[in-house]
């Protein structure tokens, strides 16, 4: 555990992961879990180069009904744009 911080109205632990790769291009992910509702709220990754990356979750929707095509892959789509594909 690592810092713990509100933002947007919203009680924040953050959980410090560091990869086990010692020559990763990611020196650590701060993972950003709102303690009320347990939901992964925020995750920031530092890379070797210092550069910081944020990614911040605004909208939740759980036990969505999604149409049955929403993960099928057409190809001929794809073939249409001129992608190619093994």
């Amino acid at each position: 555990f690592e810092k713990k911080q509100t933002l947007n109205g919203k009680e924040i632990q953050f959980v410090e992961l560091t990869p086990i790769d010692s020559d990763s291009e990611i020196v650590k992910v701060e993972l950003g879990i709102e303690t009320k509702t347990k939901h992964i709220y925020q995750l920031i990754q530092t890379g070797a180069n210092s550069a910081k990356t944020t990614i911040t979750i605004t909208l939740l929707k759980s036990n969505v009904t999604l149409p049955k095509n929403t993960f099928v892959f057409n190809k001929k789509e794809y073939l249409k744009k001129e992608y190619s594909i093994d």
